[in-house]
């Protein structure tokens, strides 16, 4: 496992402003920085540049090497300090970046043969599981992540086929198989009660799970996302194009003929479309995109999935009545600049889910978490336990 800090304003335009950020690792590392307190945090290489500290209380900090710049510490309590040689760990590390930052474990969930890529942001619990849709991947969180974690511990991952998981020739990437996954990354991480967000295509996955193991969820987070027919669902254009049997059939070879260009194309006019914010959109496309030029690609789930999508969406209206029995707390976040995934779709699951609230952002498009990150995590974040009186 590799234990990382991510800098978003050198990865992603974040917009976070806290006096105080922890970071704690379940591998028996905490650390929190402000007036909050440092457990036992084990380090390979700590590099701090200019860090100012208010505060700081410090149980025990082991170190194995250490660089240091420039410190300002208005007031410092050491209870006990050790410094040993013998504690370097040659794949772990830990760096000391700017406000907003992400930090994160990352670890591979193994499902039979194939592996699926997990990012572990240390919290406290319960778990917040967030899943992507398609055609992305656990990126669309990248501006989110920041104001859930800290306080709360967050789960992120790259179904099959997609982003830094494996991406199997001939899998069989529908919906079902995408349950599987989210279960093994539940199980073999040992979560306890779980809240799952899920975005777009991961909806269904995330509803299915859920309504087979009502006992494990905690809460029910929906984001832009479908789950079966409902009046004013419509497919964004790239879908409707892949997922439609006439007509995919040319515009799959017709996209072949021309290569990456014309896919590359439709891409960044199509998920550019989901985002609000031209900054935003330059630099989310683009690294969205990059698994379709990766080898191997993305293109394999994207396709398969749209296959699936239209049979899959006819089969969930059976289970309308489940929806109706689900006794969980679940809080449906739309943007309502949605043409696809809209505000009907909102108030549709709003209907079905009994325990439901629903909040509407005005101006966010289909990216809600993108558009509106703050926004979406205080309402994540607030959500009631089960059995809580909802107003």
């Amino acid at each position: 496992m590799i234990l990382r800090v991510i800098d978003p304003m050198k990865h992603h335009p974040l917009s976070t402003s806290r006096a105080n950020e922890s970071i704690a690792s379940r591998t028996g590392a905490a650390l929190s920085v402000g007036a909050q307190a440092l457990g036992a945090l084990a380090l390979g290489a700590l590099a701090v540049g200019a860090l100012a500290l208010g505060a700081v209380a410090i149980g025990r900090l082991v170190i194995g090497r250490a660089r240091i710049r420039r410190v300002e510490i208005d007031e410092l309590v050491v209870r006990k300090l050790r410094v040993t040689e013998d504690l370097s760990t040659p794949d772990r590390s830990v760096t000391f970046l700017p406000e907003g930052t992400m930090v994160y474990q990352e670890t591979f969930v193994q499902r039979d043969q194939h592996r699926i890529y997990v990012r572990d942001h240390p919290g406290a619990e319960p778990t917040i599981v967030v899943m992507h849709g398609f055609p992305d991947n656990l990126h669309l969180y990248d501006r989110l992540l920041p104001h859930l974690s800290p306080p709360r511990r967050v789960v992120a991952f790259d179904f099959l086929g997609w982003g830094n998981s494996d991406k199997p020739p001939g899998y069989p990437y529908t919906t079902d198989n995408q349950v599987g996954d989210l279960d093994a990354v539940i199980t073999q991480l040992k979560l306890g009660p779980v809240v799952l967000v899920a975005h777009d295509a991961s909806g269904p996955p995330a509803i299915d799970w859920a309504l087979a193991h009502p006992e494990r969820v905690e809460g029910l987070v929906l984001l832009n996302t479908y789950y079966c027919e409902m009046p004013t669902l419509r497919p964004p254009e790239a879908i409707w194009l892949f997922s439609t049997p006439v007509v995919r059939s040319v515009a799959r070879p017709v996209s072949r003929m021309f290569g990456n260009w014309l896919f590359r194309r439709m891409y960044w006019w199509q998920v550019g479309r989901f985002i609000r914010d031209a900054d935003v959109r330059r630099e989310f496309v683009p690294l969205l995109y990059q698994q379709f030029d990766a080898t191997p690609s993305a293109r394999p789930a994207f396709f398969r999935l749209n296959e699936d999508l239209r049979s899959m969406v006819r089969s969930r209206t059976k289970m309308i009545p489940k929806l109706r029995e689900f006794r969980r707390p679940v809080r449906i976040i739309f943007g309502d600049a949605d043409p696809s995934l809209n505000s009907g779709v909102a108030r549709t699951f709003h209907e079905f889910l009994p325990e439901s609230e629903l909040f509407l952002i005005p101006g966010a498009r289909h990216f809600v978490q993108l558009d509106e990150p703050e926004q979406v995590a205080r309402l994540i974040l607030a959500m009631p336990g089960p059995g809580s009186n909802q107003a």
